[in-house]
């Protein structure tokens, strides 16, 4: 009621703010947010695959265990995944904090 007292009825208010409603930022922001959940779901499909491969090499691991044979490719092949996997972390840290701040920024 308040911002409806500057003009002649309270319908007029609400017919003078549907006519200069501009929804053009609020579209752009629904997009970024878009893009960045594809992109997201996409590296959590990379991550599930990259699982899979470090949770079959344990599993070769653990056979050979069982059955007494000494190989130790696999532990150099894990070893490898093991540093893949920590500059994987670090990456999606990075993503994430400015996906926060871009998500933030859009938002204020």
């Amino acid at each position: 009621m308040k911002k409806a007292s500057s003009y002649p009825s309270v319908s007029s208010f609400i017919l003078d703010a549907a006519n200069s409603f501009d929804d053009t930022k609020g579209a752009k922001k629904i997009k970024v947010v878009i893009e960045a959940t594809k992109k997201i779901k996409e590296f959590e499909e990379l991550m599930r695959l990259f699982a899979n491969n470090v949770h079959s090499i344990a599993m070769y691991c653990n056979r050979c265990t069982l059955l007494g044979i000494d190989d130790t490719e696999p532990l150099t092949e894990a070893a490898k995944y093991t540093q893949v996997s920590e500059e994987l972390r670090d990456a999606v840290y990075a993503f994430t904090t400015k996906f926060e701040k871009l998500v933030a920024t859009m938002l204020c």
